[in-house]
């Protein structure tokens, strides 16, 4: 178990190790989705995404402001700019007053995404497969975290494993949450039910929304992790999400987020980008003055001015005034990396 409180902050890098996309290579995959041109003569399309055109056609049938010609005009001109976009949040910040242009944007990171889950190396058919390859994945960060979280406890202890824990996570996939649950499953041998119990405990917050519950978090209305992009599920998943040009409103799990970063005794940045959009959000109330921080992060591909700028940025969104009050360790690695170097460090 962790004995002090610690915050968790993640970013693409955090998921890259399952094989999921950072944000080069998910703006190649949305400028070929979105580059749907028809096929009269068959019937089909020449390229583009299938999931995309259909929910394309629902939304047309849905919402009259929602036009089918539009949209693909919309989307192939989406296609067109990625190229030249720093990523898609960029491209959505540019035209957020566009409603057809900013949904269009959301559908295809959801089609994106989802998909991702399903070629990533967590993904299983649960119509073949009882659990994740977890010999596949052998030494991964999130194996190595629920480790440490769950040290020298029986399965009788599991309820207050992650007491101190809180896990800020931007992005958009289900990954931890689905690692959790099946890693309980399996080290314990529980029941589905009872390693629902134990990883609903597990406080997880996406600033910018995900691609909503899975099967064991909301039995009622979930998407699989992996799922098919069904029109629907996609157009429900876009209307969700929010990008860092749009403000994230006042809510309880937000409170929650801030309340956890003031009494934290660490933080540690997993594959985060250190963008200021993103440290804004996580900004704590002026009225919660610290005198120190210690946090901890993963650099791989941070160049070293930028960290110098990153710990002062940290500082302040932390409301330490004396940047000699900013203590910070960083491991120039990929997560796996880190984890390794700094496991025993973090967990005492």
């Amino acid at each position: 178990m962790h004995e002090r409180r610690t915050v968790f902050v993640l970013g693409a890098g955090a998921s890259y190790g399952f094989k999921l996309p950072l944000g080069s290579d998910l703006k190649k995959i949305i400028s070929s989705d979105l580059n749907i041109r028809l096929d009269n003569q068959n019937g089909g399309l020449k390229t583009g995404s299938q999931e995309l055109a259909l929910a394309f056609r629902a939304l047309e049938q849905n919402d009259s402001a929602f036009k089918f010609n539009d949209l693909l005009h919309v989307g192939r001109e989406i296609a067109a700019s990625m190229s030249t976009s720093e990523s898609i949040d960029d491209y959505v910040e540019r035209h957020q007053y566009d409603k057809m242009r900013v949904l269009c944007a959301k559908l295809a990171i959801a089609s994106a995404i989802i998909k991702a889950e399903r070629s990533s190396s967590l993904y299983f058919d649960e119509h073949l497969e009882n659990n994740i390859d977890f010999d596949a994945i052998e030494g991964c960060w999130l194996g190595r975290f629920m480790a440490r979280a769950t040290r020298r406890l029986t399965a009788e202890e599991l309820y207050n494993a992650f007491n101190k824990l809180f896990i800020i996570n931007f992005n958009y996939d289900r990954c931890i949450e689905h690692f959790c649950f099946h890693w309980l499953r399996r080290m314990y041998n529980l029941t589905d039910q009872d390693a629902a119990k134990i990883a609903n405990r597990l406080n997880i917050y996406h600033p910018y929304g995900s691609l909503g519950p899975l099967k064991y978090q909301n039995a009622e209305y979930y998407t699989g992790f992996g799922d098919q992009g069904r029109p629907e599920t996609l157009i429900s998943i876009a209307t969700g999400l929010r990008t860092y040009s749009e403000s994230v409103e006042e809510s309880k799990d937000q409170n929650s987020m801030l309340a956890n970063l003031s009494m934290a005794k660490q933080i540690v940045f997993l594959g985060f980008g250190f963008h200021q959009q993103n440290l804004d959000v996580m900004e704590i109330p002026h009225s919660e003055l610290r005198s120190t921080i210690r946090f901890y992060a993963s650099t791989k591909g941070i160049p070293q001015p930028s960290w110098e700028i990153y710990k002062n940025a940290v500082g302040h969104m932390m409301n330490v005034p004396n940047s000699e009050g900013v203590f910070a360790e960083k491991l120039d690695g990929n997560c796996e990396e880190f984890w390794h170097e700094y496991a025993d460090v973090l967990s005492r």
